[in-house]
């Protein structure tokens, strides 16, 4: 299987996810702290997940796209 196929099996299907869960929104499902704190660690605003060198920096706005000075600075550590 190569790994397309391979990802494509994992995919979610929507129709049958609600087939399985029935007609509750899915954000109900989850835990909206949960959901907020995997938010902060993918838009890299958790200090964990800063972005540490240049490369990094480089990397994130790959990832994440334009950000304006401010934004940048929320990404990085504080230089004290």
């Amino acid at each position: 299987m190569g790994v397309r196929e391979f990802s494509g099996a994992l995919a979610i299907d929507q129709s049958q996810l609600r087939e399985l869960l029935g007609t509750a929104e899915l954000r109900e499902l989850l835990d909206a702290a949960s959901l907020a704190d995997v938010e902060r660690e993918l838009q890299h605003l958790d200090p964990r997940r800063h972005a540490a060198s240049p490369d990094a920096l480089h990397d994130l706005l790959l990832r994440i796209g334009d950000l304006s000075l401010g934004e940048m600075a929320a990404r990085l550590p504080s230089v004290q």
